[in-house]
């Protein structure tokens, strides 16, 4: 659920909790937002579209704990950042992408109106 709400949060501009990675220079550009223990990094692509890099608990108050990985995530990102950026004109991709998000949510929990009708 905590997941389901950042994610949420991300798509409808509402950036609960958002921080801004400005004092380490691998992470410059892309921004999390938080809930208790959880964070979902990601980075603005154009107006209105953004990118997901990586969702995960944080188990521990040391922020030293989780940063290798992230950076890690991030550097991945910025290598493909470019053609991401290229393919958001591009139909197909964004279906795809579209439908990436609907399994995710489903994944999440979350079902459409209609599902809900259905089972009734």
């Amino acid at each position: 659920e905590g997941f389901r709400g950042l994610f949420e949060s991300i798509k409808d501009g509402t950036f609960k909790n958002v921080k801004r990675f400005v004092n380490n220079v691998s992470l410059q550009g892309v921004s999390e937002v938080k809930d208790f223990k959880i964070r979902v990094v990601f980075a603005r692509l154009s107006k209105d579209c953004y990118a997901v890099i990586t969702a995960f608990t944080k188990k521990n108050d040391n922020d030293r704990g989780y940063r290798k990985p992230v950076e890690i995530k991030v550097s991945d990102f910025k290598s493909m950042k470019d053609c991401i950026c290229k393919n958001l004109e591009n139909e197909e991709f964004m279906k795809y992408q579209q439908d990436i998000e609907t399994e995710l949510f489903r994944l999440l929990g979350e079902e459409k109106e209609e599902e809900k009708g259905d089972q009734k």
